[in-house]
């Protein structure tokens, strides 16, 4: 199971898989479809760990201006370049957390370290939300210093920069309306007779 429900490096670059591959990015749908073919044994569910790609842009651009061969790192303040390379570091490490044990050819990634301390922890794709999470702190503060260093004092851009921005982005490259949620029939009471739980209702699950 550590390897049958990790996450693979492909799935972050992916769209929607869950729900459905409907995409206004045709490369990215495309994909999602290629992963959707080939779950090898796991799931959608578990195999849907995209991030939206203006949010790695964002991220890149990050990396791109604070790296140390550039000059232009040296005016991003001290502050905000530790608080990137912070999140990038912790971004890292949940993927490789995230990852199958052996995908570097033998089993000692740390899925199997955490797996053996934690035996409840069966699915490393779930740490994929950490690498979601450092990803987005990276750009967050990034952005926020760029769009800080361009309003000169405009309250409604620095409004911008510290709420609007990463949602924003989000939800105009994959509206959440394009693929539906399929929602599940609950089927109805029913009798369970003389048991003593009396009535329930049955889940699809």
């Amino acid at each position: 199971f550590l390897t049958r429900f990790a996450a693979h490096p492909i799935d972050f670059i992916t769209g929607e898989l869950a729900i459905g591959q409907g995409d206004p990015n045709p490369i990215r749908g495309a994909i999602s479809q290629y992963v959707a073919r080939n779950l090898e044994d796991s799931n959608t569910h578990e195999r849907s760990n995209g991030i939206r790609w203006l949010v790695l842009a964002a991220f890149i651009w990050a990396l791109w201006t604070i790296r140390p061969a550039k000059k232009l790192a040296l005016a991003v303040p001290t502050d905000i370049r530790k608080q990137i390379w912070y999140f990038t570091i912790f971004a890292f490490l949940s993927l490789l957390l995230a990852i199958s044990p052996n995908f570097f050819g033998a089993d000692i990634g740390p899925a199997r370290w955490l797996y053996a301390l934690v035996s409840q922890y069966r699915v490393p794709s779930r740490a994929g939300v950490f690498v979601h999470f450092g990803v987005l702190m990276a750009a967050g503060w990034f952005l926020q210093w760029r769009l800080f260093s361009a309003a000169k004092r405009k309250e409604f851009v620095k409004f911008l920069a510290m709420a609007g921005v990463l949602p924003f982005l989000a939800i105009v490259e994959l509206p959440p309306w394009l693929n539906s949620m399929p929602i599940a029939p609950i089927v109805p009471q029913r009798d369970l007779g003389r048991d003593e739980c009396g009535m329930g209702l049955y889940y699809p699950y």
